[in-house]
Protein backbone atom coordinates (compact mmCIF):
# COMPACT_ATOMS: atom_id res chain seq x y z
CA UNK A 1 0.00 0.00 0.00
CA UNK A 2 1.24 3.34 -1.28
CA UNK A 3 0.90 5.46 1.95
CA UNK A 4 2.57 9.05 0.85
CA UNK A 5 5.45 10.34 -1.84
CA UNK A 6 7.99 12.64 -1.06
CA UNK A 7 9.90 15.61 -3.26
CA UNK A 8 13.52 15.79 -2.80
CA UNK A 9 15.40 17.86 -4.72
CA UNK A 10 13.07 17.06 -7.61
CA UNK A 11 13.44 13.75 -7.09
CA UNK A 12 10.14 11.62 -5.65
CA UNK A 13 10.48 9.24 -3.17
CA UNK A 14 7.21 7.08 -2.09
CA UNK A 15 7.11 5.78 1.40
CA UNK A 16 5.38 1.87 1.58
CA UNK A 17 3.84 -0.01 3.78
CA UNK A 18 3.04 -3.45 4.66
CA UNK A 19 0.38 -3.07 6.53
CA UNK A 20 -3.00 -1.26 6.63
CA UNK A 21 -3.56 1.59 8.51
CA UNK A 22 -4.59 5.26 8.82
CA UNK A 23 -2.85 8.72 8.78
CA UNK A 24 -4.31 10.39 11.58
CA UNK A 25 -1.31 13.04 11.65
CA UNK A 26 1.03 14.42 9.06
CA UNK A 27 4.44 15.98 10.95
CA UNK A 28 5.68 18.12 7.66
CA UNK A 29 4.15 20.45 5.39
CA UNK A 30 4.86 21.20 2.10
CA UNK A 31 8.13 22.45 1.14
CA UNK A 32 9.45 22.32 4.62
CA UNK A 33 12.81 20.78 5.45
CA UNK A 34 13.14 17.25 7.27
CA UNK A 35 15.68 15.95 9.72
CA UNK A 36 17.15 12.70 9.18
CA UNK A 37 14.86 10.40 11.34
CA UNK A 38 11.77 12.74 11.60
CA UNK A 39 8.76 11.15 11.98
CA UNK A 40 6.46 12.34 8.42
CA UNK A 41 3.00 10.68 9.37
CA UNK A 42 1.44 8.99 12.55
CA UNK A 43 -0.45 5.63 11.26
CA UNK A 44 -3.01 4.15 13.65
CA UNK A 45 -4.23 0.69 13.25
CA UNK A 46 -7.77 0.52 12.06
CA UNK A 47 -10.50 -0.75 14.77
CA UNK A 48 -11.60 -4.20 13.91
Amino acid sequence: MRIAKGDTKRMQNELKTSTTGIVTVVHVQEGGTVETGAALITVVAPEA
